[in-house]
C-alpha cells in the first residue's frame, strides 16, 4: 500500500512537472494553440487586450502620488504616476489598434504585439511602484507594498491565455520592486518575493491545465460531430 501511494505521488509529481515545462514552453504562444479554432484565439487575445486592469493600476498609482504631495507637500512620487500614465497610454494604443485590425490580421502578429505591450506595462509597473517604495513613507508606504499585489493579480487573471508570458511579466515586476526593497533596508524582500513568484507560478499552472483540458475536450467534441 505504502508503495502504491507512493508511485502515486511520484506520478502525481511527474504530471505538475510536465505542465510546468509547456506551461513555460508557452511563452510567446497562446495556450492550447494546437486545440482553439481562429475564433477562439481571437477571443483569448480580446480578453488579453483588455485595458481595465492598466485602467484601475494607473489610477490607484496616481491617487497615491497625489497623497503624497496632498499630505506632505512632496513631488517626489510624480515620476511614479507620468510613468504608469504613459504605460497606460501605450496599452491603449495597443487596444486601439487591435480593435482596428483588419479582416487578413493573423493571430500570430497579435500574439507578438500583445507579449511587447506586456513587457512594457511590465517595465512601467515595475518602474512606478519602485519609486512609490522610495518616495512615500508611514502609512502611506504600507498602501504601496498592499498595491504592489495589484498588477500581479491582474496578471494572473490572464493566464487562462498566454501563462507563459504573465510569469515574465510577474517576474519582471516582482525582481525590479524586491530589488527596490533591498537597496531600502528590506532584506527578506527578495525571498519573500520569490515565494510570491512561486505561489503564482502554481495558481498560473494550475489555469494552464484547466483551459488546456478544455480546448482539447472541446476539439474533440468538433472532430467527432465532424
Amino acid at each position: 500500500m505504502a508503495s502504491l501511494a507512493e508511485t502515486r505521488k511520484m506520478e502525481g509529481l511527474r504530471t505538475r512537472l510536465t505542465a510546468l515545462r509547456r506551461m513555460l514552453a508557452s511563452m510567446a504562444g497562446l495556450i492550447g494553440s494546437d486545440y482553439a479554432t481562429k475564433e477562439q484565439a481571437w477571443e483569448m487575445l480580446e480578453g488579453l487586450f483588455n485595458p481595465l486592469a492598466h485602467a484601475l493600476t494607473a489610477t490607484a498609482i496616481t491617487i497615491v502620488a497625489w497623497h503624497n504631495w496632498h499630505a506632505y507637500g512632496s513631488l517626489a512620487s510624480v515620476p511614479a504616476a507620468i510613468i504608469v500614465i504613459g504605460t497606460f497610454a501605450i496599452r491603449l494604443a495597443f487596444v486601439r489598434r487591435f480593435h482596428r485590425r483588419g479582416p487578413d490580421a493573423r493571430v500570430s502578429d497579435w500574439v507578438r504585439r500583445f507579449a511587447s505591450s506586456s513587457f512594457i506595462a511590465a517595465l512601467g509597473w515595475g518602474s512606478s511602484l519602485s519609486i512609490l517604495l522610495y518616495t512615500t513613507e508611514g502609512a502611506t508606504r504600507f498602501a504601496v507594498f498592499a498595491l504592489i499585489s495589484a498588477p500581479i493579480q491582474g496578471a494572473s487573471a490572464r493566464a487562462y491565455a498566454m501563462p507563459g508570458g504573465v510569469i515574465l511579466h510577474i517576474s519582471i515586476v516582482l525582481g525590479m520592486i524586491s530589488v527596490t526593497a533591498t537597496a531600502f533596508g528590506v532584506t527578506v524582500a527578495i525571498p519573500l518575493a520569490l515565494l510570491y513568484l512561486w505561489y503564482q507560478v502554481g495558481f498560473v499552472s494550475e489555469l494552464f491545465t484547466f483551459r488546456t483540458r478544455m480546448l482539447k475536450a472541446d476539439h474533440d467534441n468538433r472532430a467527432l460531430l465532424g
